[in-house]
């Protein structure tokens, strides 16, 4: 039968149709199962197996192959039968670490031993197997705690090396020990082979739109160094900018950087625009479509000494280039790769070939003008012609490095010749002659290629065996080389140097060479320097006697002779290192001398010994002739352009500080340097003006056109720059005026040379004097003027050599007839003014002055004027800085003394001693004495210590250091004197004290303070420095009465104060304090002080007046506070005089220019810095100058730093097709003020992914993310850190990228990506924006559905609000207008922008305090941008939006809070969209404003009651027309007015002008902040339609307050007004029930609370009454002062909140503990409590838990301004910090535990009379638990639980109505259920009145009813009977506890 099922199921047709839905579709028999004696075999069919589990537990009957069997011994229990045999498995390979922990060290190395000894593979089954076990990692504890070590052969990561600390070497990136075990399982793995370094050249194209961003990244790159490491395996060798594209007006234009170039095919197909040299441009004029951007011709980086430059691969660098710079690898073919350096000629790498693959292998071609080999074309078969023996095309890859070589010009080749040399060896002598024979006879030249020719063949050298060893002769017309004859001993003569024989074998190849024809050879002369190390002394004697013997010249071959030998240097240790020291004849050089230290006198420039070997090769050379040289003078212009004004002042200054003469080198030294000329643009063209001193020829003042006076034939100003070059010169000589006497003849005028500055010599004026010659005067600078003597019978004194570099200099001689004047000479005045005025006396001898040295101030050298005084002569005065005054005696007794030895530091001297007199800086004055009988002293010997001097002595005195400090003692010293060519004189160092006066302190509220100085010309007394000095105060007195008399007249006057003097004759400095500066009104004001002074008897020099004018008004600032990116103008207030003049700008002491980052103009002077950072912080200055003023303003401007940084994504959201073969590219950018403190990251989880960080102002990292072959929804994080102080802070973004399947339906490859329908993409606004935008992918295309990009300067400020606070609120709402107002078009276009504002605008009116008119106005001016027409689209998305629909109510409320913080001033604003008006109430208070009008009748408010109103005309399109009444097509038909008054008023009525006058069914309504759900809308509730006419509407308000907003924040609208009335009426019943139940508790106290039980319950029932009185007057006073839909008070309702607050919960406390007590009395029948400690808990937690909440709750939230509703009524807050939870929470725990213990009682209550006859107390018991219930539900406040509904279901207006009428009348419940229901208290209250039931009794029948008494008998009586007749079986103690229970619930029933 199995057969035959075999045959059937061999012959059926599958598949095998069994119904229209089933077919079988196969088969197969798998298993046969037969008895086989002891039990069943079962065997498989064929292609069927058992599986390895079967096999084995069934026993298997045939081998196992592959984990199979086909045979077992039993039927398969599991039904697990023949399976189909699979094909063979793949075998995979696991490794698995196994981790065991051992105490003992013995069993690792057991382990060890085990594994050693292990043979494997090791079969595990019959499937898996073990390839090998290796120990990996040993870990053990070292002490703090554990220690890893690698196994041989394994190592750890170099991630876990540093992660935890290596104990060895990290090698190659890994290492063999750590200090930890590691948490991630990463141990020590197998070591790898040395990795392969590959070099990946990587392209990056950057898109920027400023070009300094460009000029940033050359910097960075220029500054970064490399190789720069990315991770431990990859670091960046270098990065260069290869090409800048940029559009030029047409299109785009792209040069190459440095160093790269084009290809020609690019040059060609881009239209290059610059020339193509060598196949390459720099410049095309398109951006390359195929993105072949600039290629290196070189690639340089620097290596540590220098750089290294290596060329691409396929470029190479000639062999010249090679030798030239140095190759740093092989030169193959006459080419390199790479040099030590980067070639200064340009000759950058050429291209060798360029491949690239074509099918079936490669293709190379070479570029233009290059071309391959013709072995290259044939060997690797060349695709283009072969031409001229190259070709340009192969198919291959050369293997032997054959690229392309350069393409010889296509003109006739050159012919290049080859001497080849060809070795034969034969062993027959014929078959030499052979040779010949054929040589002879072939004809050349003969043809090898098209290229190559044998041009001729020459038998050269024939060598032979000789016997002893080989014999060579040349052939004819050959011969050896004298080298060649000499070495291997010639067999004939050697004549003229050669031989034709020798007898051996040159082993160096030199065998015959052509003879050369006989022309006489040209003799070179070489000089070769050879430096000898010797240890003895004596060799270097050797060597000198050597060459003293030896005869030149000396041959050393028949060519070359040594003509001469020189010992040129000896060096020697010498202790701390080497003396080297010059022959005779030899010499080093200056350089040297001065660069190894001379160890002897440097002459002439050089010197003979220096104190080291000189490292170049500089040794001694020889000596020079020793001839004279001649000095050479040049006059060398030099034309300076700047665009800032400030850099000519800063050059003036440099030069007046510079000392003269200045050495450039040892040879050369500039004598002095002067500006000239300055030009500047005047408007149409410029104009150029001299310098002081310096005038332009007659010639150039007429061909440009004069601006100022011709004067003696120059002028100082012309129009145009001259074409010549003819600048400004020296004035000319004839400036210097000679007047002759009247009878004689006047002296000489010689050599006079007067460049700037004024010097007069005068001679005497009497008729005995004899003129004096003026000769050789130099004055430098200035202006000279000789003037001879007037009378015949004077002899003058020779003035001699008189310098004067800066200053004037007056020489003056005697006026008396009977003086002899003495010579003055050689006068040098570096910078000063310098008087010599000789005596007028004939009979006075001069008493000498002696060594005096004044380092600061003017040096006055005034003799006697006593006829008997012998002057003393002056010698040695130094006055380096200032004037210092020597006075001569004035007695008769005093001996004057000459005035000697004058030294001035800058000069040419000659002829006369030198006696050394030095004034570097200040003026100096020499006075003779002036009786009759005084005889002048000489003045003499005046010296310059840098010039030239001859015949003379010469000294150097030199000042160091002057250090000032205003208002203290200053010393001043003079330090070194050094004295050459001459006798030594003593230099005293003398320190002067000067007390410098403080000036009055500088009034704060002027606009301008100048500081002015003028000179009178009088001799300084030192008593003027001190202010104290009656001197001093004698002299200020009149001068500062002068001053204030003229400068009152001043506009803008305010003070003037006299500082101080100063000397230099005496220099008043004086300040004017002024709101207003003229400087031509000063100037005329300046000479009439002069001329007033004069009158008073003070000579003052007019021209001496100048002055400093200091800027007090701040800068003009477009933000208030600066803010990081932001675009900062500052303008300077200068006078307005000056407005037109040109300034300058300086920032942190250095000059500013227009550039990118900075723009200046003028007019007012303004400065504009882009893009504020950190960086840019400091001292901002303007500097103006016009005519003697100069005018300055500084500032320090800095960033804020509260802004936390900015993270921008390029993409938040992104769909990429599953299993691309893409990189995602990522971009995180972070903005932050300190960007060096920031760090940013990409983060997979918690791996960091590696990315590329840029910096400039702001900092991105970036990452190519790969796509994952798993398509799971991937999130990436980019993480920033900004460290601040020692702490750091984390702030991340997050990436989501979601994976499709199939082609994408949106496709958008610039914004949103690829996507299928459905998907989201987020991502990066736009430039200028900062946020995201979100859109959907819908039938194929994005739409947009979310917009978050904010304006940045706007974000900015938002984030900036974070921290704000109400001291900058003036500040920041000033910045927010100029942004708002600069910007307004983006703004109005940008909702997301707007929403922004709106939330500053929050910002701002949560923290306001006391607003002035000016914020209020800022503020104004920004909602107006914010409501204006413009933005009615905007406003259209904000409120369509379910996210941001609440825009429009939040602006309107921010505005209505930040009125409430206006400034108590009245005031009026209008703006163009907004009008607002603050004034004070006055009764009846009627105000019209824009299309309305608001009344308010007298209501008795106080006297100082203000009113804020605004009108806002444009409000239609930005608040939505919702209203609460589901009106639909609503409008706003009027203007929207705002009104706040700080009290509380009743009534207001309001009146509108119409907009729409034809629309009807108008109504009044409110804006209600809360309604639709805190979203805000129109509100009609409490306002009435008073009126209507046409044109208007007339509207009157009132609101009440809802009682269920105490548990619920929540009303429906459609019954507050119910719930108003309801509220209203059950609070007054509420209050009137408790008043009386208190007054029924007072009345019987005494009565009812004669036990504790009862008095603890009474005292309860009392204080819950009484809070719930106190809670609902407040209750009502709370919404007395709220107004629905308007803010609310702050004061009045933080007060009413509290007091609302604390007395609801001591009402719910309270009524907890009289919960607590009843379930104490219930549960606890015998615990007794005393009657103290019960009152202590009660009232302790009764009042000191609601006290504690209460305070808690508004000390958290009234800091956020939400403690209490801002919109509608005085209650606990919910919008903003849920404040209402404090009260709803522990009331709605304390009503559930009233309720649990009510539960509790009424079991008790069921369970007290347990046993028989149960069944006739029932009804009593149902109707006992009623009246319990109805007792304890208002005691117990069970009815608040109707809470829950109102939070739970808010709409439902039946849980607030019942929540309303329960607990509004919990008072009434209170007294009926918990007072009058009481037995006792009607008892009570029965007794106190029973002197009526007395009266009562005489009166009325004696069948009157019981009494209230009596009935209580009555039911006691009967209580005991019925528990007396009952059969219980309790105990007495049962019975008692239930008595005592029952007489507790019946007190309280």
């Amino acid at each position: 039968m199995i057969n035959d099922l075999r045959n059937l199921l061999a012959t059926t047709s599958f598949p095998y149709p069994m119904s229209n839905t089933i077919e079988v579709t196969g088969v197969n028999l798998t298993t046969v199962c037969y008895p086989n004696g002891n039990g069943f075999q079962c065997r498989c069919e064929e292609r069927f197996a058992l599986s390895y589990d079967s096999c084995v537990l069934y026993t298997h009957c045939d081998e196992i192959i592959q984990g199979t069997c086909r045979c077992i011994n039993a039927i398969p229990a599991d039904g697990q039968f023949c399976q189909p045999q699979l094909p063979p498995k793949t075998e995979l390979d696991y490794d698995i670490d196994i981790e065991v922990t051992v105490s003992d060290i013995a069993m690792i190395n057991d382990l060890r031993n085990l594994l050693a000894t292990t043979s494997f593979p090791y079969p595990m089954s019959n499937t898996i197997e073990v390839t090998g076990v290796n120990l990996t990692t040993v870990c053990y504890p070292n002490g703090n705690g554990f220690q890893c070590r690698c196994e041989e052969r394994f190592a750890l990561s170099y991630d876990s090396c540093v992660l935890y600390t290596h104990c060895d070497d990290i090698i190659q990136g890994t290492c063999r020990c750590i200090n930890a075990i590691p948490a991630d399982g990463q141990f020590c793995q197998p070591q790898l082979p040395p990795k392969t370094e590959l070099d990946y050249d990587i392209d990056i194209e950057v898109t920027v739109s400023d070009i300094a961003m460009i000029n940033d990244l050359r910097n960075l790159l220029a500054t970064t160094s490399f190789p720069y490491p990315m991770s431990n395996t990859i670091e960046v060798t270098g990065v260069n900018l290869t090409t800048v594209c940029y559009p030029n007006g047409n299109g785009f234009q792209c040069r190459c950087e440095e160093r790269f170039a084009l290809s020609y095919d690019s040059c060609v197909l881009y239209t290059h625009c610059d020339e193509i040299i060598q196949g390459t441009c720099r410049c095309i004029n398109a951006i390359p479509a195929d993105g072949q951007f600039c290629q290196p011709q070189l690639l340089c980086y620097p290596n540590g000494n220098g750089f290294q430059c290596r060329c691409e691969e396929r470029f190479a660098l000639s062999y010249d280039s090679c030798v030239l710079y140095t190759h740093c690898d092989d030169i193959i073919q006459g080419t390199c790769r790479c040099i030590n350096a980067i070639p200064a000629d340009g000759q950058f790498c050429q291209p060798q070939l360029l491949c690239y693959p074509n099918g079936n292998g490669f293709q190379c071609r070479c570029e233009e003008r290059f071309a391959l080999s013709y072995d290259s074309c044939v060997l690797y078969t060349h695709c283009d012609d072969i031409i001229q023996g190259t070709c340009r095309c192969i198919n291959a890859i050369p293997a032997d490095g054959q690229f392309c070589e350069p393409q010889p010009p296509n003109t006739p080749k050159t012919e290049l010749d080859y001497d080849i040399d060809i070795e034969v060896t034969v062993s027959d002598i014929a078959m030499i002659n052979d040779l010949r024979n054929l040589l002879t006879t072939t004809s050349f030249p003969y043809p090898m290629t098209n290229t190559i020719e044998v041009t001729g063949v020459n038998l050269t050298t024939v060598c032979y065996p000789n016997g002893n060893g080989f014999q060579c002769r040349c052939e004819e017309w050959f011969y050896l080389s004298n080298d060649s004859c000499v070495l291997y001993t010639p067999c004939d003569d050697i004549i003229q140097g050669t031989c034709t024989c020798i007898n051996a074998i040159p082993a160096d190849g030199q065998f015959c060479e052509p003879q050369p024809p006989n022309t006489p050879k040209t003799e070179l002369d070489y000089d070769i320097d050879i430096e000898v190390t010797v240890s003895d002394i004596a060799m270097i004697n050797d060597l000198r006697n050597l060459l003293a013997t030896t005869s030149f010249p000396y041959p050393l071959t028949n060519t070359i002779e040594v003509t001469g030998v020189n010992l040129t240097t000896v060096c020697y240790p010498n202790g701390n290192g080497f003396q080297c020291r010059c022959e005779e004849w030899f010499s080093l050089s200056n350089d040297s001398c001065v660069l190894y230290t001379p160890c002897d006198d440097i002459i002439q420039g050089t010197c003979t010994c220096i104190n080291a070997i000189p490292a170049d090769g500089q040794f001694c050379e020889p000596q020079p002739p020793n001839t004279p040289k001649t000095e050479l003078d040049y006059d060398i212009d030099i034309e300076v352009t700047v665009s800032d004004i400030a850099v000519i002042n800063d050059l003036r200054n440099l030069l007046a500080t510079t000392s003269f003469p200045y050495p450039l080198t040892n040879t050369i030294e500039v004598t002095g340097v002067n500006l000239t000329t300055v030009c500047y643009p005047n408007g149409n063209g410029f104009q150029c003006r001299c310098e002081e001193r310096f005038a332009l020829s007659y010639d150039s003042c007429v061909l440009y056109t004069p601006c100022d006076d011709i004067i003696q034939g120059t002028c100082t100003c012309i129009n145009a720059i001259p074409a010549d070059g003819q600048f400004c010169q020296l004035q000319p000589p004839s400036t210097i005026t000679t007047t002759t006497p009247t009878t004689s003849t006047s002296s000489p005028v010689t050599d006079i040379t007067t460049p700037i500055g004024n010097t007069t010599a005068v001679s005497p004026t009497s008729s005995s004097q004899k003129p004096s010659p003026v000769t050789d005067i130099t004055t430098p600078i200035g202006n000279t003027t000789a003037v001879s003597p007037k009378s015949s019978s004077q002899k003058p004194s020779p003035v001699t050599d008189i310098t004067t570099p800066i200053g004037n200099t007056t020489a003056v001689s005697p006026t008396s007839s009977s003086q002899k004047p003495s010579p003055v000479t050689d006068i040098t005045t570096p910078i000063g003014n310098t008087t010599a005025v000789s005596p007028t006396s004939s009979s006075q001898k001069p008493s000498p002055v002696t060594d005096i040295t004044t380092p600061i101030g003017n040096t006055t050298a005034v003799s006697p004027t006593s006829s008997s005084q012998k002057p003393s002569p002056v010698t040695d005065i130094t006055t380096p800085i200032g004037n210092t005054t020597a006075v001569s005696p004035t007695s008769s007794s005093q001996k004057p003394s000459p005035v000697t030895d004058i030294t001035t530091p800058i000069g040419n001297t000659t002829a006369g001693p030198v006696t050394d007199i030095t004034t570097p800086i200040g003026n100096t004055t020499a006075v003779s004495p002036t009786s009759s009988s005084q005889k002048p002293s000489p003045v003499t010997d005046i010296t310059t210590p840098i010039g030239n001097t001859t015949a003379g002595r010469d000294r150097n005195i030199t000042t160091t250091t002057a250090k000032t400090t205003a208002g203290r003692d200053r010393n001043i010293t003079t330090t070194t004197a050094k004295t050459t060519a001459g006798p030594f004189r003593n230099i005293t160092t003398t320190t002067v004290k000067t007390t410098a006066v403080s000036p009055p302190i500088q009034s704060s509220n002027t606009d301008f303070t100048v500081e002015m100085s003028f000179k009178i010309l009088l001799p300084f007394d030192q008593d003027l420095a001190n202010s104290s000095s009656s001197t001093f105060k004698k002299l200020k007195s009149p001068i500062e009465q002068i001053l204030t008399e003229h400068y009152k007249t001043l506009n803008g006057f305010v003070a003037v104060y006299v500082l101080g003097f100063r000397s230099g004759s005496v220099i008043t400095d004086f300040r004017v304090e002024t709101n207003s500066v003229n400087s031509t009104e000063i100037a005329i004001l300046d000479s009439k002080v002069a001329v007033a002074l004069k009158t008073q008897g003070y000579s003052v020099d007019p021209i001496s007046f100048s002055g400093v004018i200091q800027g007090n008004q701040p800068f003009i600032k477009n933000y208030d506070i600066i803010y990081p990116g932001t675009t900062l103008q500052l303008t300077c207030v200068v006078p307005e005089t000056m407005q037109m003049e040109t300034g300058s700008w300086s920032v942190n002491g250095l000059p500013v220019s227009n550039n990118a980052k900075y723009s200046i103009t003028n007019s007012p002077p303004t400065l504009t810095v882009q893009g504020m950072s950190i960086d840019d912080n400091g001292i901002y200055k303007f500097t103006m100058t016009q005519s003697i003023f100069t005018f300055t303003h500084n500032e320090s401007i800095s960033v804020t730093n509260v802004i936390p940084p900015i993270i921008q994504l390029n993409m938040l959201a992104t769909n990429v097709p599953c299993g691309a073969n893409e990189n995602i590219p990522l971009t995180c950018c972070v903005t932050y003020y300190l960007i060096k403190n920031v760090t940013a990251t990409w983060m997979d989880g918690s791996v960091e992914i590696s990315s590329v960080q840029t910096i400039t102002n702001m900092l991105c990292v970036s990452v190519a993310y790969p796509v994952p072959k798993q398509c799971d929804t991937k999130q990436l994080t980019c993480q920033v850190m900004v460290r601040k102080a020692s702490t750091t802070q984390t702030f991340t973004d997050d990436v989501t990228i979601a994976f499709f399947s199939g082609a994408p339906d949106c496709k958008d490859p610039t914004t949103y990506g690829l996507g299928k329908n459905g998907n989201t993409s987020t991502v990066s606004c736009p430039a200028n924006f900062t946020g995201s935008s979100t859109a959907v992918c819908e039938n194929g295309n994005w739409t947009l559905v979310e917009d978050n990009c904010v304006f940045s300067l706007i974000k900015t400020l938002e984030l900036f609000s974070q921290s704000l606070s109400s001291a900058n609120v003036s500040s920041f709402v000033h910045d927010l207008r100029t942004t708002t107002s600069s910007y307004t078009t983006i703004i109005t276009q940008s909702p997301a922008t707007i929403s922004s504002i709106v939330s500053i605008l929050e910002k701002i009116a949560s923290v306001s305090q006391n607003i002035s008119k000016t914020s209020m106005q800022d503020v104004l001016e920004t909602v107006s941008v914010l409501v204006s027409p413009q933005t009615q689209q905007s406003w259209a998305a904000l409120n369509s939006n379910n996210r941001t629909q609440n825009t429009s109510s939040a602006l309107l409320e921010s505005i209505e809070n930040i009125t409430h913080s206006l400034s108590s001033n009245s005031f009026t604003i209008n703006t163009t969209n907004i009008e607002l008006i603050k004034t004070t109430l006055t009764f009846p208070f009627n105000e019209a404003m824009n299309s309305s009008q608001i009344f308010i009748p007298s209501q008795g408010l106080p006297n100082n009651t203000s009113i804020t109103t605004i009108v806002f005309t444009t409000l239609e399109f930005v608040l939505p027309a919702r209203t609460t009444g589901n009106t639909m097509n609503n409008s706003i038909n009027g203007v929207v007015m705002l009104a706040y008054v700080n009290e509380t008023i009743n009534n207001v009525s309001l009146t509108f002008d119409k907009t729409n006058k034809t629309k009807g069914n108008n109504q009044c309504v409110f804006w209600n902040f809360k309604v639709f759900n805190g979203i805000g809308g129109w509100d009609s509730t409490g306002c009435q339609l008073q009126s209507e006419t046409n044109d208007s509407v007339t509207c009157s308000c009132n609101h009440l307050t809802s009682f269920s907003i105490l548990m619920s924040p929540f009303v429906p609208e459609s019954i507050e007004v119910a719930l108003n009335y309801i509220t209203y009426i059950g609070v007054s019943i509420s209050m009137g029930c408790l008043v009386l139940c208190l007054i029924i508790e007072a009345f019987v106290w005494s009565v009812v609370t004669n036990n504790s039980t009862a008095h603890m319950r009474h005292v309860a029932i009392v204080n819950i009454a009484l809070s719930l009185l106190i809670a609902n007057i407040w209750f009502i006073i709370g919404a007395a002062v709220s107004n629905v839909g308007q803010s609310t008070p702050k004061n009045a309702c933080s007060a009413a909140t509290f007091f609302i607050h604390f007395f609801y919960l001591a009402l719910f406390f309270w009524m907890l503990i009289s919960a607590l007590f009843l379930f104490y009395r219930t549960m606890m029948v015998f615990s007794h409590m005393s009657k103290r400690t019960m009152m202590a808990i009660s009232f302790t937690v009764g009042y000191g838990a609601p006290l504690i909440i209460a305070i808690i709750t508004i000390a958290v939230t009234a800091p956020k301004n939400g403690y209490f509703r801002q919109d509608d009524a005085c209650w606990l807050n919910w919008y903003q910090t849920k404040a209402l939870l404090a009260f709803v929470i522990p009331a709605l725990i304390i009503v559930v535990v009233n309720l649990l213990i009510l539960i509790v009682v009424l079991y008790k209550l069921l369970m007290r009379g347990v046993g028989e006859n149960r069944q006739s107390e029932a009804k009593n018991a149902l109707v006992v638990i009623a009246r319990c219930v109805a007792v304890l539900t208002p005691i117990f406040g069970i009815t608040w639980g109707l809470g829950i509904g109102t939070m739970v279901t808010p709409a439902n207006p039946g849980v607030h109505i019942a929540f309303a009428v329960f607990n509004s009348l919990q008072g009434f419940f209170i007294l009926v259920f918990g007072t009058l229901l009481d037995s006792k208290v009607r008892s009570a209250v029965v007794g106190r009145f029973s002197f009526l039931h007395s009266l009562s009794s005489r009166t009325r029948s004696t069948s009157a009813g019981p009494s209230l008494s009596s009935l209580a008998e009555r039911f006691r009586r009967r209580r005991q009977t019925n528990y007396s007749n009952k059969r219980y079986t309790l105990t007495r103690r049962s019975f008692e506890k239930n008595k005592m229970f029952l007489l507790l619930i019946l007190q309280q029933v």
